[in-house]
């Protein structure tokens, strides 16, 4: 359990640097989250670990109404989360082999743009013979956003936002114990959400070096 505060446009330049003030108009957010362990139920094998997480949240932050365009303070989230490694190769540490993970998250669609997202993957650590350490993922995502705000950008003569989705697959290559490269490549499925665009591929090069 924790809580937050929270406020809009928090990503903009005037909120960076050593700033805790407390706006009027900002809100406090507070987030519970339970969840078990498969393996530790004597569901599963213990190599065979994994998570099942559901959680929620409250915030008291001022948002606008899509539909009334009047200003209201209160809005709730929840979600459910599992991850679970489903085999395991005969390796030394037990960390080869296939885990595979989903999430679901639903908000009110009066005052959040987007009401419901999903995401789904798959990540093997060790698929290819001789790359043990190596990480192969495969991720699906997929966003619908609020029939308020598609009805209010409608009304306002603006195309309305329907969905966003996105399909990516990459690779961690361990190069040695302190760097990697992990190249990527996405499918962008209506960017935008508004069927505005095309959709797109993206092609990324991630470089770490882990300390």
């Amino acid at each position: 359990m924790a809580c937050y505060n929270a406020v809009s446009g928090f990503r903009a330049n005037k909120f960076h640097g050593v700033d805790f003030s407390i706006d009027h108009d900002s809100g406090v957010i507070g987030i519970m989250e339970t969840g078990v362990m498969p393996e530790e139920l004597g569901l599963v094998p213990r190599e065979l670990p994994g998570h099942l997480k559901v959680g929620g949240y409250y915030d008291t932050e001022p948002l606008r109404d899509f539909r009334s365009g009047e200003t209201e303070r209160g809005t709730w989230g929840m979600y459910v989360a599992i991850d679970q490694k489903v085999w395991s190769e005969d390796d030394a540490t037990g960390a080869q082999g296939l885990s595979l993970f989903a999430a679901f998250h639903h908000a009110p669609p009066d005052v959040n743009a987007q009401s419901d997202f999903f995401d789904a993957g798959a990540v093997y650590v060790g698929l290819i013979p001789g790359r043990d350490t190596d990480v192969t993922g495969l991720y699906f995502a997929y966003g619908s956003f609020s029939g308020d705000l598609r009805h209010s950008q409608r009304d306002a003569g603006l195309p309305g936002q329907v969905y966003e989705s996105v399909l990516e697959l990459n690779y961690r290559w361990n190069v040695l114990p302190w760097f990697y490269l992990q190249p990527d490549i996405q499918g962008i499925i209506n960017p935008g959400a508004a069927h505005q665009f095309g959709d797109a591929l993206v092609l990324a090069m991630q470089v770490g070096v882990p300390f």
